[in-house]
């Protein structure tokens, strides 16, 4: 995990939509913080994992995608992956729904990663 992974997903625990979150990059263990007891560990690093496998059975399908969501009863998973592999899955609020604005902040300070 690069230096400035972590501490950029644990910037993120004050944020207001933020539920969990999590990095994984390619060959590693998901990096995950959970803080919303709505969210298990154990729940986070399923989906961690299956849209780990998601996105690379897309590419094997010649069906490239860098964002996925998926919209459940309480929240929202964002899904964003990058050319080198590296992933970043964020639950959030569904109500009130996260701003546009807000997911590109996010979006940007993970492509800025190194």
């Amino acid at each position: 995990m690069s230096d400035a992974a972590q501490p950029w997903l644990d910037s993120l625990a004050g944020d207001a939509f933020c539920l969990a979150c999590a990095l994984r990059l390619p060959g590693q263990v998901a990096v995950q913080r959970a803080w919303d007891p709505q969210v298990s560990a154990e729940s986070l690093e399923y989906a961690t994992r299956a849209v780990s496998d998601l996105f690379r059975v897309l590419r094997l399908h010649r069906l490239p995608s860098h964002y996925l969501q998926w919209t459940f009863e309480h929240g929202v998973l964002h899904c964003l992956r990058r050319d080198d592999d590296w992933l970043f899955i964020v639950v959030a609020r569904r109500d009130p729904p996260l701003p546009e604005a807000h997911l590109a902040g996010w979006a940007q300070g993970f492509m800025a990663l190194e």
